[in-house]
């Protein structure tokens, strides 16, 4: 399962996991955009494009294995029977539409199947937070990360969970974790410099990556 997001000027514009190695995005604007690939065992493909008018345009990201001892494989990872794949991805795709209801009721058909796998937890967790509930998000991202400590994603949605909860200090911690496993994670970098500016910690701030430094300048003329 190949998770595949699109960002613009740092922040996350929507995400999706392929389908026969596909994924078509629908953009409601043009601009400069960044596409991101990750999938489990491989190293994440990121690519810089410009939609300058709307037309139909099509690119490709090549995922090269990732032969790093840390990096997980089938045999560190546990397996998700076809069933509750197919759950799952009904619930990533219920939740790219914004049907939350429906998105629950797949992953908890998911969950009945494979409770305790890092990507029927990751996307509870998800579902949690976007119905703000973020108290509970929180104990199931925590799970999640316990279970898959190299889940880039699942320490970038716990930061985003304490962010919601106003623990800006708590937050850091998983949010420095996520960059650290996917240096090229755009949201997670947008999410540190938006918590270490709500610290007031704006030198700190200015020192970040350049994934960084673009999100401070959004949120300084957001906020």
């Amino acid at each position: 399962m190949v998770t595949v997001k699109l960002y613009s000027l740092g922040s996350l514009v929507t995400q999706m996991t392929t389908s026969k190695g596909r994924v078509v995005f629908i953009l409601n604007r043009l601009g400069d955009f960044t596409i991101t690939a990750d999938a489990t065992g491989y190293r994440t493909a990121q690519k810089e494009i410009s939609v300058p008018v709307a037309v139909e345009a099509e690119e490709e990201l090549v995922l090269q294995r990732d032969s790093a001892p840390e990096a997980l494989g089938s045999a560190g990872r546990p397996v998700l029977a076809p069933k509750a794949k197919e759950f799952l991805d009904k619930a990533f795709e219920a939740l790219n539409e914004s049907k939350l209801d429906q998105a629950e009721k797949n992953i908890s058909e998911a969950a009945k199947l494979a409770p305790n796998h890092p990507d029927v937890l990751y996307l509870q967790g998800v579902i949690l937070l976007r119905r703000g509930q973020a108290e509970q998000a929180q104990a199931v991202l925590e799970k999640t990360t316990q279970i898959d400590p190299q889940n880039s994603r699942a320490f970038t949605a716990l930061g985003m969970a304490f962010m919601n909860e106003n623990k800006y200090d708590s937050a850091t911690a998983p949010l420095q974790q996520s960059i650290q496993l996917d240096p090229s994670n755009g949201e997670a970098h947008w999410m540190l410099a938006r918590v270490l500016y709500r610290q007031e910690k704006y030198d700190t701030c200015l020192r970040g990556s350049a994934a960084g430094a673009e999100s401070i300048a959004w949120i300084a003329a957001r906020d």
